[in-house]
């Protein structure tokens, strides 16, 4: 098999859970990476997947028992964007 490539974008912000918002990665498996065998570079990587995923499901369930999800409901939530600033959605 081949070793897995880093994830990493140089894209390094933390956010308030301590999740790179370039890379998916925790604080602490950035820490693990270098350092890390291949089935752990594996299980990183499908951490990594399941993060990414975990929003939509929340959607997709909010959807089905009725909840407004529409762009409507979202306003007046706070955001964090790109820099790693809280916004207020308008």
């Amino acid at each position: 098999m081949v070793t897995p490539a880093s994830p990493c974008i140089r894209h390094c912000t933390l956010d308030n859970q301590d999740i790179c918002i370039g890379c998916g990665r925790s604080l602490e498996e950035i820490l693990q990476w270098s350092a890390a065998d291949d089935r752990r570079k594996r299980q990183i990587l499908q951490r990594i997947a399941e993060r990414k995923q975990a929003p939509l499901v929340m959607l997709l369930a909010a959807e089905q028992e009725g909840l407004d999800t529409g762009e409507n409901n979202l306003r007046g939530h706070r955001r964090q964007d790109q820099t790693g600033d809280f916004t207020e959605d308008v």
